[in-house]
Formats: C-alpha cells, structure tokens, sequence
C-alpha cells in the first residue's frame, strides 16, 4: 500500500472519543473525515444537542458529517469520493448494509465491547457486569450483515473483580482499544492481524429498559448490587420509599454480607455514617443517592435527612417503572 492507510470513523457516542483522538495524533493513519448521528433536542427546551462525538471532534477542529442514514445512496458517493481504505465504526448506532460494507478497499471494523460471541448486541457492558462474569474485554470485528457476527481481528481481555461499574468499565474499554487503534488497523490492513470466525455459544443482548433498573430488595444482596453497577450511569438502579412512594437513585454500593434484615427495610443500630438496607440475603450498604429531584447525596446524609426513618417497597413491581 501506497502512502498512509485512508481512515474514516463511523461514531456518535462517547466511545468514539479516544479514537478520534488516536486517529488525530496518528503518524501512520490518515484519517480522511467521519459520520455521526443527527443533532437531537436536548432534556430541557427545544434546543438540538450535537452527539458526543461531533462535540468533542470540534475541539479538534475535525467536522463529522451528521447522516440520518448511512445507507443513502447521496451520503456513500461522497465517502466513496473519499476512497477510504477502511471504515472504522465506534459507538454510531445504525445499520451498515451492503453497500457501506463494501465501499472502503479493506472493509469496515468495529470495535465492540466485549468477548464474542458473548455478547452480541446493544448493552455487552452492562450484560457482564449485571451477570457477575469474570472476565470481559473489547475486540476489533469484521462488521457483516448479520449482528455482531463477523470475524475477530484482535481480542483485548480484561479480568472483573466485581467491583466494576459498567459505565466507568465501558470507558476503560475503548481506551484500551484506542491506544492500540494504529498497530491493530495497520496490521489489519497488512494481513498481520487476520479475521478469526467466532466460536462458541452466541449469546444476545438488547436494548435497555428503565423498568429493568427497578432494585428488588428480596433478591440477594450480591444481585442487587451487581444491578446498580450495571446499570451506573444509565438508567440507574432506583429503589421506591415506603412514606413517600417518591424514586431514589442508587448509585453508590458497598456488599454488607455480614448484616441481614428485612428486605427493603434499614437496619437498625448502625453507626450514623452508614445506611444499611437488608436484602433478600445479606444487606447493602448505601453510599450514594439521588433523591428525585435531587442531587447525589451520601446514603448517611439521607438517612439524617429522613431522622433514621428509611424504607423501601420490597418488590419489583414499582410505581414509575414504565
């Protein structure tokens, strides 16, 4: 190949972020320009938000396109005009059909969070934090038709302790994979790194639903608590006062297996710094909350706030979970 590889991203999330940074900075890639989703109205007001991305690539003075769809015949002239050697895709959310796919000389990869064929699908982080796995890691893939199917170029693995919130781990994730972007997308390209086909069992994970965040306090401790590591930030594990039927945010968590009460309900005699609820087994201990409407606050600083009075509904089926 003559010159530097041609490199164009595909990315609207924040995930994108560190490889535009690493495409940036690159003295072996030449990054050629770059997608990312259409601008959206923000929470409050009708005011359109730029995706993460595209703010962040601004900073850079690199300008993404904003295509509602990757796939018009329009929008693919102008990257082929470009004759990118590779597309790269992070973090975009839309579909690459066939003719994106076999657009760029080397095809398009993604970077995915996670050990395939386990998980494919929308929520890979959250899916292994929320099931207690062991392990976990980030691989650069073969996009292709079918849902995260295709051949494994590289495999970066990371060990879980089960300390790990999804959103802090998930950033970790892409970091790993950002500072090995050049190596792994040269070695790509020169047949170094070849795609490998997925083994083992497939296993799918969809989009999330802020009902799933719903803490049911008679399941175990060590579940609930895997629940709001998962789900940190976004949606965020919540829990349903008693007095008030108002949401709380759970944020924060620390296993106290060596406590047990009655699920949903504070544990009494504990020193005033702490906020302990008994689970369905053991107990949590709550380090950090949201009341609604509010700001995060110490489990202490709302307890004080509720005179040591702190109870939960117990079940799933909460108020405000649709």
């Amino acid at each position: 190949m003559n010159g530097k590889p041609k490199i164009y991203l595909l990315g609207s999330g924040k995930l994108a972020i560190p490889f535009l940074t690493a495409l940036y900075r690159s003295q072996t890639l030449h990054f050629v320009g770059g997608a990312t989703g259409v601008s959206k109205p923000g929470k409050r007001g009708k005011k359109l938000l730029p995706t993460a991305a595209k703010s962040f690539a601004g900073t850079l003075g690199i300008e993404l396109e904003e295509v509602p769809d990757v796939n018009d015949p329009a929008y693919l002239e102008r990257v082929k005009a470009l004759a990118p050697d590779m597309i790269l895709v992070v973090s975009f959310g839309q579909i690459l059909r066939r003719d994106i796919l076999a657009l760029p000389k080397s095809g398009c990869v993604n970077v995915h969070p996670s050990l395939l064929p386990r998980y494919r699908g929308a929520s890979p982080v959250v899916q292994a934090v929320l099931n207690q796995d062991g392990e976990t890691g980030v691989c650069y893939m073969q996009v292709a038709p079918a849902l995260d199917a295709g051949n494994i170029y590289r495999v970066f693995r990371r060990k879980l302790d089960g300390s790990e919130y999804a959103d802090e781990l998930e950033a970790e994730l892409a970091e790993t994979a950002a500072r090995h972007l050049d190596e792994t997308l040269t070695g790509i390209l020169s047949g170094e790194f070849p795609g490998v086909p997925q083994t083992g069992n497939v296993v799918v994970c969809g989009k999330i639903a802020k009902s799933d965040a719903a803490i049911n306090w008679s399941d175990d401790a060590r579940s609930i608590a895997a629940k709001v590591r998962a789900y940190h930030a976004w949606p965020g594990a919540f829990a349903v006062e008693t007095a008030t039927m108002a949401r709380v945010a759970v944020s924060r968590v620390t296993l106290r297996e060596d406590l047990a009460g009655e699920p949903g309900k504070m544990i009494p005699n504990m020193p005033k710094n702490q906020l302990c609820i008994g689970c369905g087994s053991g107990a949590l201990q709550l380090d950090e909350v949201i009341p609604s409407g509010g700001k995060p606050m110490t489990g202490a600083a709302f307890r004080n706030g509720r005179r040591g009075e702190v109870s939960f509904s117990p079940g799933s089926e909460l108020p405000g979970c649709e």
